[in-house]
């Protein structure tokens, strides 16, 4: 690993420029499919990427105000979907056609979190990272007085229109020509539950004292609901939601480090708008400006009705403001500013009706989190009658939910107010994240005993990243650090709440830097708004003739968006004018031209600039700016680069700058060293407010990326309650009369027990590209980037599954890409939701499950239930990162067709294999690369020739993302590690000795789960060593020793130690199995002999039953990583004994043990860890 030595001047002059009505830059990775003729590799550009493919909101969302759309339920997916998939659709069909609407879905619409205050909140984990520290420790936590606006609107007016053209509805896109007289809805009109349902939370009333009981109490909401329904927990009527409330939430999760409230006035409303809802958020049709048609744009589109003037639901606040400050002239808003900013800190609008993203109408909202042009003074809610607005109280912002709230809903979309990216994938396909149940910002959100009461908590990082949680940083040795883990809710007096282990940094290399160079400035790309300059005094009196100043760049900038400039100055600094960018040797100009039409207008927004680098210069190239002009006078040069909000390239790089006058050199600068050679660089924004970065600084062309274990204990207490009531989902969708109906079946989690978290900082690092999608390497086969250790699953934050294997149903999958059905068992996994339940690390066996699928859902009589049950899973009590986690490849039943030849040399390129289950569990780091778990006879690629002559795979191994849309990925098994994987691998790094050796293990827990001791060390080479006794009752009667030994390491001959107390005890002939031997020999002496005469000499040191002492077990050749092996004996107890104590130790060359384990009748003590 190389050291990072990228330098920032001490000194850093920071700059404002006046701000501008902003607007917002987004972007994510898009699914490319991969075309039947090409087998190379699919790609999706990661960071430093020209190429990035964008989503369709980018440039909408770029050119407008940020919208932040909440994700259409299951209920409203499926509705769609099977309308979509036609009459007679089977279940799988209509999956697959959910799956479809999902990726359309993320693909035209932003969900996520609030740009400045993400920004925010990864500047503070940077700082803390930096500082071996944590943002509670450096004073950067969040606390105090939470408070919400919280509005609640009806609609009292009715509006008539004409020839409004509209789509049918949410599920049928077609655009209609109507006349139409709308009204409503008031509250308390939203249907009941279909009868089938078991899950949707519902009351007849939704009156104030409901909300204003969900936020700001602590007693909550009193009476049951739903009584059609039994609470899980107490068996009686009604679902129990009573202390389930945002203050309460927050309180926990926060430990007490914030308060919520609804401010002095409380809960407002109903508050009656004058309008119909339509007039607000009706799904408008728009004309097509190429074709002249009208065409439906997203389902979520909010245009309004044509006589509402903000074209949209920003009406909503404005009329909002209006009726308050009419009702009450002194209503006091400054109250709801409590950072003085000017700007109210939190709004909520709760609507009446169904929301559109729940299964409402074309005319309803559909939930979001949406901002308010600050210029516009319809959204002042109170002036201080002065010229100047900056003592105005201003809606920049608002929430809007709908009437039937639940707390898991508003608790996650009042995260993404505090920073909190969405933990769940968001990859525009049907994968999902290991996270799932374990945080709030992905589907613990959801789940309960009804849907949202209650949520589950969050995570350890979600709570460092506020400052709610300060871990104990571990740095594990061979000597081992045991630490009292409490559990995440409500840790006891004395534990530690959560464990950092920091990793080597990972990293990312944008450029490599030219011969002979070491080192150039950089930009930088840490700052949204940025205006980050590099400016030197230039003398050029008594110079005459051509002056020129050139320099090596390479560049990736947001083309049309971010701009980089070279300004000359004649005033001292005053004022600049940029200058033109030619290439040197061929005369091409490289800055945009003089008729360039600002597409986006972002040059003006920069202060009416010219003349910019943007876009990509393909590598380095020499440019040169011509300063004759300025022959004779001094003049100061400037290197400025400005960037929009949000989404970031990875800048410029320039190296060897030098200015010329004819063959004169007056500047040379092979910027080498940490001498600045008269360069000052400065830090500005050009808005204010905006987290300034790093801005210019010397850079090897890369960039180190934090990587780092969290580690930390939750239990079936506070929150956390909700992780007995995970869910599968049996059923979602609508009754032939439009009720709802979504049917789960509840699933418990494994706890008490040990969660191992990765973060790494590689990804999800741009505000609005902040989400956890997978970015397995099978999309970044050829970015090492990214790719690195191995091929599967990455993101920025992910779980170690302790059981990775997924659980299959009874489906028989097929696949089809045009060429044939073939057998194809990953899709027999259930959804990755269900997988994540048995992922924590745990002294017990998982809980039984049963998953049930259910087919003819549309009624009740042709609806067929099919339970499938799955016994308990051993326990996993410790991590080990010698070991893999990740399931792997299988070999197919039969190849699948991806493209048939049928000319005259006819050829099929065939699949024979496909990852197990592409988006399980995550890549565990190490040192170096190590493939995936392969099967017998496997190969990463084919022997293809060209032209084809017979049936061939470059690529041997397939990833299906979704059945809807077949998008696969034909995946260069070992192209990350520049090499062709052949044959059975484990998948373990510790069988390619790249392992980092850390080791978590459980040692014990408290009775009620609140807490467990978990031993933390480093080894490249450990073991595990359990054992069991089974006695027969009765003096006299055999007692059976069973010894379980685990290779938690590396490769290595292991040697386990049964050490009985002959006292107590006698060895029964004969009894030993799997090669073990009773010995009457120390540990010392079994360890001098293995290591004078191998297993001979042990197996020579046998004695007579009455003599043994002890009794040896030796592997016969080296255990690979994860290997386990067993041995048993029997023993008679002596006279006068009941018990029998056996210590177990297992040792090997250069081993640390793990905890070894005295075994008294089946109850394991563990003692101090011994270093052989």
């Amino acid at each position: 690993m190389r050291t990072h030595t990228s330098r920032i001047w001490s000194v850093v002059t920071l700059l404002l420029v006046a701000t501008f009505a902003g607007s917002f830059s987004l972007t994510q990775p898009a699914v490319a499919k991969q075309g039947p003729d090409d087998d190379r590799p699919a790609r999706v550009q990661g960071e430093g990427n020209a190429d990035k493919a964008a989503p369709a909101w980018l440039a909408a969302a770029k050119s407008g105000e940020l919208v932040s759309y909440a994700e259409p339920d299951e209920v409203t997916v499926n509705t769609i979907a099977r309308q979509r998939a036609g009459a007679g659709a089977n279940e799988r069909q209509i999956e697959a056609e959910a799956a479809k609407f999902r990726a359309e879905w993320s693909q035209t619409n932003y969900h996520g979190p609030n740009p400045s205050a993400f920004a925010k909140l990864q500047r503070n984990e940077e700082r803390a990272l930096a500082a071996n520290s944590s943002p509670a420790a450096l004073g950067l936590a969040v606390t105090g007085t939470l408070r919400l606006l919280t509005v609640l609107i009806e609609f009292n007016g009715t509006d008539s229109v004409t020839d409004f053209v509209h789509p049918v509805s949410v599920a049928d896109r077609t655009c209609i020509t109507e006349t139409l007289t709308l009204s409503g809805p008031l509250h308390n009109q939203i249907a009941a539950p279909g009868p089938r349902d078991n899950y949707t939370f519902w009351r007849p009333s939704f009156e104030r004292d409901y909300y204003e009981k969900l936020i700001s109490s602590s007693e909550g909401i009193t009476e049951r609901v739903r009584l059609d329904l039994t609470d899980p927990e107490d068996g009686k009527a009604g679902i129990n939601i009573a202390g389930y409330t945002m203050r309460n939430y927050y309180a926990e999760q926060s430990g007490n480090r914030v308060q919520f409230d609804t401010g002095p006035k409380g809960v407002i409303g109903w508050v009656q708008l004058p309008h119909s809802e339509a007039y607000y958020a009706a799904d408008a049709c728009v004309i097509n400006a190429e074709t002249g048609e009208y065409e439906a744009g997203s389902v979520s589109s909010m245009e309004g009705l044509p006589q509402n003037p903000f074209g949209g639901p920003e009406a909503v606040a404005a009329d909002v403001i209006s009726l308050i400050n009419t009702a009450d002239p002194n209503f006091p808003w400054r109250d709801y500013d409590l950072n003085g900013d000017g700007n109210i800190d939190h709004i909520v609008f709760v609507h009446a009706g169904e929301d559109r993203a729940r299964g409402g109408p074309f005319t309803a909202h559909w939930a979001h989190r949406g901002s308010l042009a600050g210029d516009n003074a319809a959204f002042v809610a109170k002036g201080a009658n002065t010229p100047d607005p900056s003592d105005d109280i201003r809606m920049t912002g608002y929430t809007m939910q709908y009437e039937a709230l639940d707390l898991g809903v508003l608790a996650h979309e009042f995260g993404h107010d505090l920073g909190y990216p969405d933990l769940y994938s968001s990859n525009n396909d049907d994968s999902e994240s290991s996270v799932v149940f374990f945080d709030l910002m992905s589907t613990a959100s959801n789940m309960g005993k009804l849907g949202g009461f209650p949520p589950g908590g969050l995570s350890a990082w979600t709570k460092f990243a506020l400052g709610w949680t300060d871990p104990k940083v571990v740095a594990p040795g061979t000597s081992p650090t045991d630490v009292l883990l409490g559990q995440s809710s409500k840790p006891p007096a004395g534990s530690t709440q959560a464990v950092r282990v920091d990793l080597p940094a990972n990293e990312l290399t944008y450029t490599e830097l030219l011969p002979g160079s070491t080192q150039a400035y950089w930009t930088n790309n840490d700052q949204d708004w940025a205006d980050v300059r590099l400016t030197r005094d230039v003398d050029l009196t008594g110079q005459t003739g051509a002056i020129s100043m050139s320099f090596d760049i390479d560049y990736i900038i947001e083309e049309d968006w971010d701009y980089l400039f070279v300004e000359v100055s004649i005033d001292g600094g005053q004022t600049y004018t940029q200058t033109k960018g030619f290439e040197v040797g061929t005369g091409t100009e490289l800055t945009t031209p003089d008729n360039y039409g600002d597409p986006n207008g972002r040059l003006q927004d920069y202060g009416g600039l010219r003349y910019g680098y943007t876009g990509s210069s393909g590598g380095w190239l020499r440019a040169y700016h011509d300063l004759s002009a300025y022959a004779g006078q001094a003049i100061k040069v400037r290197i400025r680069y400005a960037t929009d909000e949000a989404f970031l390239e990875r800048g410029a790089f320039i190296d060897n700058i030098a200015v010329t006058s004819g063959s004169a050199v007056l500047l040379s600068d092979p910027v080498e060293g940490s001498n600045a050679n008269g360069w000052t660089p400065t830090v500005a924004t050009f808005v204010p407010g905006t987290p300034l970065g790093a801005g210019w600084v010397f850079s090897e062309g890369f960039e180190l990326k934090a990587q780092y274990y969290l580690v930390e204990w939750r239990n079936f207490d506070g929150f956390d309650k909700a992780l007995r009531f995970a869910y599968h989902t049996i059923f979602a969708g609508e009754t032939p009369s439009g009720a709802r109906e979504f049917r789960v079946e509840l699933l418990s989690t494994n706890l008490p027990g040990m969660l191992v978290w990765l973060r790494d900082t590689r990804f999800g690092n741009d505000p609005l590209n902040a989400e956890n999608s997978i970015l397995d390497s099978t999309r970044y086969a050829d970015d090492p980037n990214f790719a690195s250790p191995s091929e599967g699953p990455k993101g920025g934050l992910l779980i170690v599954d302790a059981n990775y294997q997924p659980l299959r149903g009874p489906f028989n999958s097929t696949i089809d890409l045009g060429y044939g059905a073939s057998p194809y068992p990953p899709f027999d996994n259930w959804n990755g939701r269900v997988q994540n339940v048995n992922a924590a690390f745990s002294l017990q066996s998982t809980p039984p499950l049963t998953l049930t699928y259910a087919t003819g859902t549309i009624s009740t009589a042709t609806t067929i239930l099919t339970p499938t049950r799955y016994a308990p899973l051993p326990q996993v009590s410790g991590f080990h990162d010698a070991q893999g986690y990740f399931p792997g490849v299988e070999a197919l039943p039969e190849p699948v067709v991806t493209y048939s030849d049928p000319t005259a040399a006819p050829f099929l390129r065939i699949k024979p294999y496909a990852f197990i289950d592409p988006d399980a569990s995550v890549v565990i780091p190490a040192k170096g690369y190590y493939p995936p778990r392969t099967p017998p006879g496997f190969t990463g690629r084919g022997a293809e020739t060209s032209p084809p002559a017979s049936n061939v795979s470059t690529f041997e191994t397939i990833v299906v993302d979704s059945p809807d849309i077949n998008i696969f990925f034909p995946v260069n098994v070992g192209g990350v590690g520049g090499t062709n994987v052949v044959g059975a691998q484990s998948g373990n790094p510790g069988d390619y000795g790249v392992q980092y050796g850390n080791h978590f293990v459980i040692l014990g827990q408290a009775t009620d789960g609140s807490s467990g001791t978990v031993r933390f060390y480093n080894a490249e080479r450990a073991a595990n060593i359990s054992g069991s006794i089974n006695a027969t009752l009765g003096a006299g009667k055999p007692v059976t020793v069973t010894v379980n030994i685990e290779n938690t390491g590396g490769p290595a001959v292991l040697t386990a130690y049964s050490d009985f107390d002959e006292s107590q005890a006698t060895y029964i002939e004969g009894s030993a199995t799997n090669g073990a031997v009773p010995v009457r020999a120390s540990q010392a002496q079994v360890e001098a002999a293995l290591k004078s005469g191998g297993i001979a000499a042990v197996r020579a040191m046998a004695v007579t039953p009455s003599a043994a002492t002890a009794v040896v077990w030796t592997s016969p050749n080296a255990m690979p990583s994860g290997a386990k092996a067993s041995f048993s004996y029997a023993l008679s107890r002596n006279p006068g004994y009941q018990s029998v104590r056996v210590v177990n130790t297992v040792y090997g060359t250069s081993l640390a043990s793990a905890p070894r384990a005295a075994v008294q009748f089946g109850t394991l003590v563990y003692l101090p860890i011994t270093a052989r």
